[in-house]
């Protein structure tokens, strides 16, 4: 049994998925199993990348086709059901890419952190021809909280409450512990909100983690990326689900006041959608939960007069608003 595992998701990318599978191949730290899941590609490009690792001949790589469409959430349990008694599991999406030495020095800050429940370095961007963009990896950062973080021990549940601070592409987990927390929700299904529930599990166990401030593997932003063109807080599936996922927690003091602003920000979010279905009843209500979560939103305080001193101007005004886009732990995920 090899001592990392990683687990790379594909669907419909046959070109990238090539470049991340020779990352992983090619580290320096060469005890892994790899195994690369087709979540139900176009005809001919499951068989292309199959025959793409039958020619790579070896035996720490095979192929698994799924035989439906499972999602994030399937794919995740899938792979974390294969890792077995791998010490460390990793998911590498099929457009991103890992430097050389990423599990040498990944292992190495683990060995040194025993408290750390996982490593997360710092990632280049990268276009979808494989072309640094610095523009983007300035704003990437930034989002993220990485622009002023330090390297070392971090909490897990308040940088991700924070500002969705690790992505879980490319993060090197330690299994044990990742088995401990539970790994994601029975009720979770399709794509979102996979990575939240990961980061949230863990941060139930109040673990650290640990932050390595050097450019350890690649993300590609490109036209294809799901984060161009599915907006989740329009989504009424995605929003359900994050409301699930942190109504069921309480914390304390500060943590429990970040919980409560992105409750917040969530039922917000519900509100617009009722509205835009026509069911003004129902905005009122997710807005009176807006309010209980985070009374001091502005923008709360902007749309609730239309709901309940202007009536008449409820279906004229409301659908024309913007949904927020600043729940951070939105973000980016594939």
């Amino acid at each position: 049994m090899a001592s990392v595992f990683i687990g790379i998701p594909t669907i419909n990318r046959p070109e990238f998925v090539k470049h991340a599978i020779c990352s992983a191949l090619n580290q320096t730290y060469s005890d892994i199993e790899v195994v690369v899941s087709d979540n139900c590609s176009e005809p001919g490009v499951a068989e292309s990348i199959a025959n793409f690792i039958s020619e790579i001949n070896d035996k720490r790589i095979r192929f698994h086709q799924q035989e439906k469409n499972i999602g994030e959430y399937g794919q995740g349990r899938y792979f974390f059901s294969a890792a077995k008694q791998s010490q460390y599991f990793m998911i590498l999406h099929d457009d991103d890419k890992l430097c050389e030495n990423y599990l040498e020095k990944a292992i190495e800050c683990l060995n040194k952190s025993a408290i750390s429940a996982y490593f997360v370095a710092d990632a280049y961007i990268i276009d979808e021809n494989g072309d640094r963009t610095e523009q983007v990896k300035r704003k990437f950062l930034k989002e993220h909280g990485r622009d002023c973080a330090t390297q070392g021990e971090f909490s897990v549940l308040d940088k991700h409450l924070d500002s969705g601070f690790t992505l879980i592409s490319g993060t090197l987990f330690r299994t044990e512990i990742l088995k401990a927390s539970g790994f994601v929700d029975a009720e979770g299904v399709g794509n979102y909100p996979f990575e939240s529930d990961i980061f949230l599990h863990l941060g139930d166990l109040g673990v650290k983690a640990w932050y390595q401030k050097e450019e350890l593997l690649a993300f590609r932003f490109h036209a294809t990326s799901m984060r161009h063109y599915i907006k989740l807080l329009d989504n009424e599936k995605t929003v359900n689900a994050m409301i699930r996922i942190f109504s069921c927690r309480q914390y304390t003091g500060r943590t429990e006041r970040q919980r409560k602003a992105i409750l917040g920000r969530l039922y917000r979010a519900k509100a617009l959608i009722t509205v835009r279905q026509g069911k003004a009843n129902e905005c009122r209500k997710y807005i009176n939960k807006c309010f209980k979560y985070n009374i001091l939103s502005v923008k709360l305080w902007l749309i609730a007069p239309i709901a309940y001193i202007a009536p008449w101007m409820f279906n004229w005004i409301l659908p024309k608003l913007p949904i927020s886009r600043d729940a951070p732990l939105l973000r980016r995920e594939n």
